[in-house]
């Protein structure tokens, strides 16, 4: 598959930032340019939010299939939409144990090669403390 320019292949979690700290509720999202995404949200929103976390999978199939599991897995605690009532240090331990699995399923890659993938590509913006 070629990748084009605006495919969406990068997962995002954003989050609620306080002055101690990084709350809930979170946005679980794919983009091809999560900043961008995080500045158009943040214009409707009265609370200061920023991108906690990003997965980069590099393949916007993986990563519409990819979003749709950890929206199912979270399903019990979505607010509206891709807004769920979660902490975001959970949602991206959650999103990491996917994309692990994700690797290992459908890219018959080693649990030893999806570990690096894993350490590689998931990526935290912000610890849970500022």
């Amino acid at each position: 598959m070629t990748k084009r320019r605006h495919d969406p292949d990068i997962l995002y979690i954003i989050a609620h930032k306080f002055d101690d700290g990084w709350r809930g509720p979170v946005k679980i999202g794919i983009a091809s340019d999560p900043s961008m995404r995080a500045k158009t949200l943040q214009s409707g929103n009265p609370s200061r939010i920023g991108i906690y976390a990003t997965v980069d999978i590099g393949d916007s199939e993986v990563g519409v299939s990819l979003e749709a599991q950890i929206h199912v897995a979270f399903s019990e605690l979505r607010l509206a939409g891709e807004w769920f009532a979660v902490e975001p240090d959970e949602a991206f331990k959650t999103t990491k144990l996917w994309f692990y699995m994700a690797m290992t399923a459908i890219g018959h890659v080693s649990s030893d090669q999806a570990a690096n993938l894993v350490s590689q590509r998931c990526v935290l913006y912000a610890p849970s403390r500022i």
